[in-house]
C-alpha cells in the first residue's frame, strides 16, 4: 500500500470537492497520508479497562466470544469450513 500511498490520500475527493464547490472550506479535508509506517501510540490502562468491560457487557452475550482474537479464530474457522 506504501507504494501507492497517493491512491489512500484522499487527493481525488478534496479536488471533486473544489470543483464541485459546494463545500465552504474544502481545507478541512485536505488530502493526508492514510498509510503510515505505523505509531507510537497505546491505550493506557483506563482505555484497555473500559474497552473490556463494553466486550464483556456487548459482545460477550451476543457471541459467545470472551476475546477478539477468540472472535477472529471463530471467523477464521468458519471461512474454512465454508472452503472445504
Amino acid at each position: 500500500m506504501r507504494s501507492h500511498v497517493d491512491r489512500f490520500d484522499e487527493r481525488w475527493t478534496f479536488k471533486q470537492l473544489q470543483l464541485v464547490g459546494r463545500m465552504k472550506d474544502p481545507s478541512s479535508f485536505s488530502p493526508a497520508p492514510r498509510v503510515t509506517n505505523g505509531h507510537p501510540d497505546v491505550l493506557d490502562t483506563g482505555a484497555e479497562a473500559l474497552l473490556k468491560s463494553k466486550w464483556d457487557e456487548i459482545v460477550t452475550p451476543a457471541t459467545g466470544m470472551a476475546t477478539y482474537k477468540d472472535l477472529v479464530n471463530e471467523i477464521r474457522a468458519a471461512i474454512e469450513w465454508e472452503k472445504s
